[in-house]
């Protein structure tokens, strides 16, 4: 998608990241908006507090070029809501230009430019191929809920099953056919004793399983 940086600074927990781009064709009816969208994904889904700085040369509108001090916002297009908090930093001197904004802590896909409404978009680019991966849960330790993000490299049948040490299983969290790419899903621990629990991700093609600790 001819040059088109992004620079992460994490102030937040250590985490591995992974990031791809690709074009978007989708135009915001809101405003203009450049024509790239970046994915960016944590190994370790939250705990992080990102900033994020998005560069491009020449993936712009003619609305977004003639007033790219207005059109340059990010948003998270999962949602289409604007992401990250306090003041923006843009340099619309030379290319690349940028635009930067701290604060943020839920990655995914990116845009920028002005978005009104929400985005049905893909969360994962073709250039990022998607494989199964089962996420360390967060917050972990916890109490009394945690969050399990996983993903699928395919339609799948998938289960979220959580047994305890003795190997009893003591909750079916997911049963059901899913489509490829992330999914979350909470463990809400109200009527649980504290311990070690396991959490296991089981598909036709694919079963990993993590340790999480509950403690009340």
């Amino acid at each position: 998608t001819a040059y088109t940086p992004v620079w992460i600074m994490n102030d937040g927990a250590v985490d591995g990241i992974r990031v791809g781009v690709v074009k978007d064709e989708k135009d915001s009816p809101y405003g203009g908006r450049v024509k790239a969208k970046w994915n960016i994904i944590e190994d370790t889904p939250g705990g992080g507090d990102y900033t994020l700085q998005f560069g491009w040369t020449s993936q712009e509108t003619s609305d977004f070029r003639t007033n790219r001090a207005k059109n340059a916002r990010i948003f998270n297009l999962t949602d289409s809501t604007e992401a990250g908090t306090g003041d923006y930093t843009l340099q619309l001197i030379s290319r690349p230009y940028t635009v930067a904004r701290g604060g943020i802590t839920d990655l995914g896909p990116f845009g920028v430019g002005i978005f009104g409404e929400v985005t049905a978009v893909d969360d994962y680019p073709a250039s990022l191929p998607l494989e199964y991966r089962l996420s360390q849960n967060y917050p972990n330790p916890f109490n009394p809920s945690t969050t399990i993000r996983y993903t699928l490299a395919a339609d799948s049948k998938a289960k979220i099953v959580i047994y305890d040490l003795l190997g009893n299983e003591v909750a079916t969290l997911v049963d059901t056919k899913l489509h490829a790419g992330d999914h979350t899903v909470e463990w809400d621990t109200e009527n649980m004793a504290s311990g070690i629990y396991i959490y296991k991700l089981i598909t036709k093609d694919f079963v990993k399983a993590r340790k999480m600790t509950l403690l009340k």
